[in-house]
């Protein structure tokens, strides 16, 4: 065979590595939600690393799960990297309230469990 017949086998597969190596720098939402669409004020981020959130289905669950909490603005999702970027206003909640927030435990038919747990917390 004849370098010439190896040539396309040879681009596909270089180009199926850098594709692949590439694809770890690129990070999308899993889940993207607004709490408070009229909110004006400013705002805060929490970026949390939490284990439990490795899907859209268990992003989901975190975020009906903190739902209630007052002065949540918004909620961003990355489950392969289990982080949530979470916006609120700063005057009516903490990032102590956050973290107790979902570190809290669900009610379900076996007891009590604790789903999600903040393993780290970065303010800006």
């Amino acid at each position: 065979m004849t370098w010439k017949a190896w040539i396309i086998p040879v681009v596909i597969v270089a180009l199926s590595f850098a594709g692949l190596l590439g694809a770890k720098q690129i990070t999308l939402p899993t889940l993207t939600y607004m709490f408070d669409k009229e909110f004006r004020g400013e705002t805060a981020t929490a970026k949390l690393t939490v284990d439990g959130v490795r899907c859209y289905g268990t992003a989901n669950a975190l975020r009906e799960h903190i739902a209630s909490l007052p002065g949540l603005v918004s909620m961003v999702a990355y489950g392969g990297r289990h982080r949530v970027d979470l916006q609120y206003d700063p005057r009516r909640l903490m990032p102590e309230q956050i973290t107790e927030s979902i570190e809290r435990p669900v009610s379900t038919p076996q007891g009590p469990m604790a789903f999600f747990k903040v393993v780290s917390v970065d303010v800006n």
